[in-house]
């Protein structure tokens, strides 16, 4: 795993614990299962996937927590409150 996609593990497992208490990340690593990239048309990595649908689509380290947590339609830092569960691929 590279350094890059380390960071967004670790902030998304953060966020999650911070902001999003029953959200279950489920980390897939792409250079194991190619086909999962394939399938799901992945052409940025580190990514991250909202469901269920409508899907969000998020790429990067995720280091900026107010953006992914906007992104992702949970709410931002600045006065909303994120949603209390949400799906992660």
């Amino acid at each position: 795993m590279t350094l890059r996609s380390t960071l967004a593990v670790e902030n998304i497992r953060r966020i999650c614990e911070d902001y999003i208490p029953d959200c279950d990340p489920k980390i897939i690593d792409i250079f194991q299962r190619s086909a999962v990239a394939r399938d799901a048309q992945i052409i940025a990595v580190p990514a991250l996937k909202k469901a269920p649908f409508p899907a969000h689509w998020l790429a990067g380290d995720l280091s900026q927590t107010g953006k992914v947590l906007a992104g992702l339609n949970i709410g931002c830092l600045t006065g909303l409150q994120p949603a209390t569960s949400a799906r992660f691929y």
